[in-house]
C-alpha cells in the first residue's frame, strides 16, 4: 500500500493538496505524513490522475458523489475505493485555488477570521485555507457521509 505521495499520485499518507502559483503557473504543495513538496501540476490534475491510477475516473467519482449525496456545487470524492481514500475540497472542485483535504488526516478546524480557517491535520500539522469555518465543516461532513454511504453499500453486498 502506498503510504506517501509517490510519483505524483495521492496515497494513504497524503494529507492535503494546496495550490500555489509561481510566475502565474499553477503548482501544488503536497502535504504528506512524511513531509512537504511542491510539484508542477495543478491540484485538479493530481486528483484526476490519481483516481485513474486507482482504476476509476474523475467523472465517475463525481457521479458517485452525486448519486449518494444529491446534486451539489462542491463534491467530496473517493480517490481510491480499495484504500478508502477520500478527499474534500475547500472551493468548487475545478477552482484553481481549491485546497483538497484527505478525510483520514483531517483532525479539526478553527476560525482564523471571517473568511479563513485553520485546518488541523495528522502529524501535528496545520494549514490555513480561504474558506469559512461553517462551510468547511459542511464539506467535511459531506465527505464523511459519502464514505459511510459507500461503506454501508459494500457491507450490504457481502450479505
Amino acid at each position: 500500500m502506498m503510504d506517501t505521495f509517490l510519483n505524483n499520485y495521492i496515497g494513504a499518507g497524503t494529507q492535503a493538496l494546496y495550490p500555489v502559483f509561481e510566475d502565474g503557473y499553477p503548482m501544488t504543495k503536497i502535504y504528506t505524513v512524511s513531509g512537504e513538496s511542491i510539484i508542477q501540476m495543478p491540484t485538479i490534475q493530481i486528483i484526476k490522475q490519481s483516481i485513474i491510477r486507482y482504476g476509476s475516473n474523475y467523472e465517475g467519482a463525481v457521479k458517485s458523489a452525486i448519486f449518494y449525496l444529491g446534486g451539489s456545487y462542491v463534491h467530496p470524492l473517493q480517490i481510491s475505493g480499495q484504500y478508502k481514500i477520500y478527499m474534500f475540497p475547500t472551493k468548487a472542485c475545478l477552482h484553481a485555488e481549491c485546497v483538497w483535504i484527505a478525510l483520514d488526516h483531517y483532525k479539526g478546524c478553527e476560525k482564523v477570521d471571517s473568511q479563513r480557517t485553520r485546518i488541523y491535520l495528522s502529524q501535528d500539522r496545520s494549514i490555513i485555507v480561504d474558506c469559512k469555518t461553517t462551510l468547511l465543516m459542511k464539506r467535511y461532513n459531506k465527505a464523511l457521509n459519502l464514505k459511510n454511504k459507500i461503506d454501508n453499500f459494500l457491507i450490504s453486498m457481502q450479505s
